[in-house]
């Protein structure tokens, strides 16, 4: 614990305590959301990933970091480009998951072109976590406004 967060009295150090838990929850929530909403959801597994801490950086500055450690969160936050992509059996299977997340059934044929496709053209990025970040602040100052028993001003 920070030496400025030991000096606060009790109860105000159990809201914060309090209201720093809540704010990870929230980020979470918020960034499950929006990997959903972009449509970024075909095994579940990035979803499922997604984590938040909190810490100290700097003097009384409180950070709060939400993400994955999941390769293809990079991509779906930035983009892909063009080029080469993973060996066929393996990207069959990525492609055969990301079809059955839309409700769609391919040929394997059909999920040959569309492999070409995305080595050709890459795709666009599609920015879950900076549209979580940018979303977050309201519901995040209101859950310390509430940890905090109302003591935060506007």
């Amino acid at each position: 614990m920070s030496p400025s967060l030991l000096a606060l009295p009790g109860n105000l150090r159990q809201g914060v305590i309090v209201g720093r838990a809540g704010i990870e929850r929230h980020a979470e929530t918020i960034t499950k959301q929006s990997i959903r909403a972009v449509g970024a959801v075909a095994s579940k597994k990035l979803v499922n990933s997604v984590t938040s801490t909190s810490s100290l950086q700097g003097k009384d500055k409180s950070v709060t970091k939400c993400g994955t450690r999941e390769p293809q969160g990079y991509w779906i936050e930035h983009r892909r480009k063009p080029g080469k992509v993973p060996a066929w059996p393996t990207f069959k299977e990525i492609l055969r998951k990301w079809a059955a997340s839309k409700g769609l059934t391919f040929s394997d044929s059909a999920l040959w072109f569309i492999a070409k496709k995305i080595r050709a053209q890459g795709y666009q990025a599609r920015e879950p976590f900076k549209k979580a970040a940018l979303a977050m602040g309201a519901g995040a100052r209101n859950i310390l406004k509430v940890s905090l028993g109302g003591k935060i001003g506007k």
